[in-house]
């Protein structure tokens, strides 16, 4: 298994450098549970075909690459990496679906499923099989649908980004002399205000 991966992942980034022949994958997005480093994360890929699969060659409904993230290498277990299209879950079992190389996946369609032109996809690794990596950042994915053969059907252009890992917004504090000189003024200021009530009514 991990050398056809191999060899389709190869395939794939040949097909990537010249798109010429592949369709376009859109709204794309790859999104991350958590923002922080070396922790495990549920990733979220989804994007909308512009071709039909699950009819002829065009069997893998994903074939992907993602900078930074870590995944646990093996075969996915039955269930254990999800598909849905349309919002409805696919069932059946997946003939290849497996993750390699540290951070690469492919997922080819059970047999009999197919995939309309436009259909919204959404593929989901759980976080017991992925993690974020050590360096945060900005990261872009390679993401294609692909033939039996690993030659690109529709490719992601432009490529998605995921981040994680950023330093956490400062948050603007008051020092101990700023919050003691702000308590004289609201307790100065409800003094007069006391103050000029009573005046009036006297």
């Amino acid at each position: 298994m991990k050398f056809r991966l191999a060899a389709m992942t190869a395939l794939a980034v040949a097909a990537v450098a010249c798109p010429a022949a592949a369709g376009a994958l859109t709204n794309t997005s790859v999104t991350l549970s958590t923002a922080n480093v070396s922790t495990p994360t549920t990733v979220t890929i989804a994007y909308t075909t512009e071709t039909a699969m699950g009819t002829g060659s065009n069997t893998n409904i994903l074939i992907g690459a993602f900078p930074g993230l870590a995944f646990t290498t093996g075969n996915c277990t039955n269930g254990e990496i999800t598909l849905s299209v349309g919002g409805a879950p696919v069932g059946g079992t997946f003939p290849i679906c497996g993750l390699y190389g540290g951070n690469s996946i492919q997922v080819s369609l059970p047999t009999g499923v197919t995939v309309p032109a436009g259909a919204n996809v959404v593929v989901t690794v759980p976080n017991t099989r992925a993690s974020t990596g050590t360096t945060g950042g900005t990261y872009s994915a390679t993401i294609i649908t692909a033939q039996s053969s690993g030659a690109a059907v529709d490719t992601a252009t432009p490529a998605p980004t995921y981040a994680f890992g950023a330093a956490p917004a400062a948050v603007p504090t008051m020092t101990e002399w700023a919050m003691m000189i702000l308590a004289m003024l609201l307790a100065g200021g409800a003094a007069v205000i006391l103050q000029r009530r009573r005046a009036s009514l006297a």
